[in-house]
């Protein structure tokens, strides 16, 4: 794809990936190759859409969390993390060194859409938080 493209990104995440992606040249940076890779891959947004829309009623914003809620974080992470890891690899690296830059890209303060869906496999709250965008979305 030449130029820019506009497709309809992660329903699961509208307000942290935008609609409309530019074309990318795979950086030297593992951090910057997953990001790419993660904005671009149409078999991990579409899982990801499917698992939100799937799994999203029934959470609510009551400040206890069910049982259910741990479960499907974990298979969440899980998702996310074998496939990122699947690439990793694909790129001789390991995915300790990129989860290193994860960590210093965010205490270096930066704030982007893929390192907030990073930061959801790490914390629960951000998982809840989309969850709960996915549900309202589809209200």
């Amino acid at each position: 794809v030449h130029g820019e493209s506009t497709v309809e990104l992660f329903i699961f995440l509208p307000s942290f990936l935008p609609a409309t992606l530019p074309s990318f040249q795979m950086s030297d940076d593992i951090y910057e190759q997953v990001k790419e890779f993660i904005l671009t891959d149409d078999v991990l947004v579409q899982k990801l859409e499917s698992f939100a829309t799937k799994n999203c009623q029934i959470f609510s914003d009551d400040e206890e969390n069910k049982l259910e809620y741990m479960e499907l974080y974990q298979q969440f992470q899980n998702l996310v993390n074998s496939h990122i890891e699947d690439f990793v690899k694909s790129k001789n690296s390991t995915i300790d060194a990129f989860y290193k830059k994860c960590q210093e890209a965010s205490e270096a303060g930066d704030e982007d859409e893929v390192l907030d869906l990073l930061l959801a496999i790490t914390t629960f709250d951000q998982f809840k938080t989309m969850m709960l965008e996915q549900k309202d979305k589809l209200k």
